[in-house]
């Protein structure tokens, strides 16, 4: 079993501007686990335990998808949370420009990987980085104000011109991601 996830990977300068946003925020937002920003991606679809001889039909499907997009003019912009800044269980940046592609992918994915037993997602795709996650059985507390002040805060701009399947490994450090394969898009 491998556990699995599609997602766009994040350039350099992006990952850079947001570890120093983390860096900014670690002293104002207690009780979550921040993401390591090294890590940090696009979840496109997360599949979870997978067995391992569907990943060549995993990887046919992705690159179908991937064939048929163009690349993605995108802006990393804006923080928010999920479910809101009031009960907050994620913190999140937001993603602005070219989301469309994007959202074509996801639906793509979804629709293409479904009959290989790979659940519609309950909810709707919304574009994001996740930052940080609250701690099992620990309240984030509210993040209006901190969302406010960085609501028009640009952290990078980046054109997506590629999907990747990532494992993912969990250890006591943290996820570990791995890319085992790489579809690029129609055009950069």
């Amino acid at each position: 079993m491998f556990r699995l996830f599609v997602a766009v990977p994040l350039p350099e300068d992006v990952l850079d501007g947001l570890e120093a946003l983390v860096h900014r925020l670690k002293h104002k937002v207690r009780a979550v686990k921040w993401v390591n920003p090294s890590g940090m991606h696009l979840t496109l679809k997360f599949l979870g335990n997978t067995p391992e001889d569907l990943v060549p039909r995993i990887r046919e499907a992705a690159r179908s998808v991937a064939s048929g997009l163009n690349g993605a003019s995108l802006v990393v912009a804006g923080l928010g949370a999920f479910p809101d800044a009031q009960r907050p269980r994620v913190l999140w940046v937001g993603l602005h420009g070219d989301v469309d592609v994007l959202a074509h992918a996801a639906l793509g994915l979804s629709d293409a990987l479904e009959p290989l037993g790979f659940p519609e997602d309950a909810r709707p795709w919304a574009p994001h980085v996740t930052l940080a996650r609250a701690r099992t059985g620990v309240r984030m507390g509210p993040v209006s104000g901190i969302a406010q002040d960085f609501a028009r805060t640009e952290f990078g701009r980046f054109t997506a011109s590629e999907m990747v399947l990532y494992r993912s490994e969990l250890t006591p450090r943290g996820a570990v991601y791995t890319a085992l394969d790489r579809f690029p898009f129609l055009t950069r």
